[in-house]
């Protein structure tokens, strides 16, 4: 939900968490889905194509939700990431807070 914040309210994002976290309860079964799907969910949140690729991209990075990053100093996927599409010239950023 941080990488969706960025571009939208919070009010906005409670009201699509429920469906997206029934649809989506853990990073292996986002990681296992196609774009499409994710899509539905967030495509009313501005930029929601390259939300939806970077939040696959981490989901398919992490694998697991025991993968998932709890201090700074497990940061460094998001590092390499953030490196990833500043290379590639993309335009949303994402928070790591």
């Amino acid at each position: 939900m941080v990488i969706l914040s960025v571009k939208d309210s919070d009010k906005y994002n409670n009201l699509l968490a429920p469906g997206l976290f029934k649809e989506f309860p853990n990073l292996k079964v986002l990681a296992n889905s196609i774009i499409e799907s994710l899509i539905f969910y967030i495509s009313k949140i501005r930029n929601f194509g390259n939300n939806a690729k970077l939040i696959l991209q981490i989901a398919k990075t992490l694998k697991a939700d025991k993968n998932i990053p709890l201090t700074m100093s497990g940061n460094r996927i998001f590092m390499v990431l953030l490196k990833d599409r500043q290379k590639n010239n993309c335009q949303n950023e994402f928070s790591t807070n």
